[in-house]
């Protein structure tokens, strides 16, 4: 796996194709699909990881490529289905390599929020993974382990997401009360510096009135003084 593409994100669907049939030599696929031509071999294959595009429509492409038609089948059917299920599998396990590849960068520098949106994108990406999968077979052919497998995915990507989201706004409602705890605190600083600088003016006040008066500052005046004081009024 390549540095380039683990920090520029995914790679488009002709690249991971590309990639998938690079690895056609070492798979031990067998397939007259192989002696295709590089371009056309590269475009049937485009064409059967394409969902819009079935087994069928790929084969009728293929098969007016190499110049048949309805009734003379240059290349058999059952040939290019065996190669789509190979091919597939295949192409997936690029896929899911380039995606855990684009993961880890990027987690390596991200910040929670980011985080938790690409844990939900892995999410989401096993769910559809697992569901094309079905999705290219008969019903016939799925085990009912694996629907249920899916299901407890899905179940547990729910109640992950429910889990997520109830932390987040105890986070936002946690940090709300902190602010609010410190505005308060603020203002009981302010508070107690100018009930402070209140009682030093008053008792300035008051020692200056005890020296005019020859100390006979009665226990009244000393407390109007601090009344006065702590009012704002001297």
């Amino acid at each position: 796996m390549t540095d380039a593409i683990a920090h520029t994100g995914m790679p488009s669907r002709p690249e991971l194709v590309a990639m998938a049939i690079g690895r056609l030599d070492t798979a031990g696929i067998r397939s007259q699909m192989l002696e295709l031509d590089g371009a056309t071999l590269r475009d049937l294959c485009i064409r059967l990881v394409d969902r819009a595009v079935s087994v069928a429509m790929a084969h009728d492409w293929l098969n007016k490529e190499l110049g048949g038609d309805e009734e003379n089948q240059v290349v058999d059917d059952n040939a290019v289905y065996r190669f789509s299920k190979h091919f597939r599998r295949l192409y997936d396990q690029v896929r899911s390599e380039v995606a855990r590849s684009v993961m880890r960068s990027k987690v390596l520098g991200a910040d929670d929020a980011t985080i938790r949106n690409m844990t939900r994108a892995a999410q989401h990406m096993l769910i559809e993974a697992a569901t094309e999968r079905m999705l290219d077979r008969d019903v016939e052919e799925i085990d009912p382990k694996e629907l249920n497998t899916l299901a407890l995915v899905v179940r547990r990507a729910q109640a992950t997401q429910v889990a997520q989201d109830a932390l987040e706004i105890s986070k936002r409602e946690a940090e709300q009360r902190a602010e609010k705890l410190a505005t308060e605190i603020e203002r009981l600083k302010l508070d107690l510096d100018q009930r402070r600088r209140a009682i030093e003016s008053a008792k300035k006040i008051v020692e200056t009135k005890a020296d005019a008066t020859d100390g006979r500052m009665t226990k009244a005046d000393i407390l109007d003084v601090l009344d006065k004081a702590m009012k704002g009024e001297m």
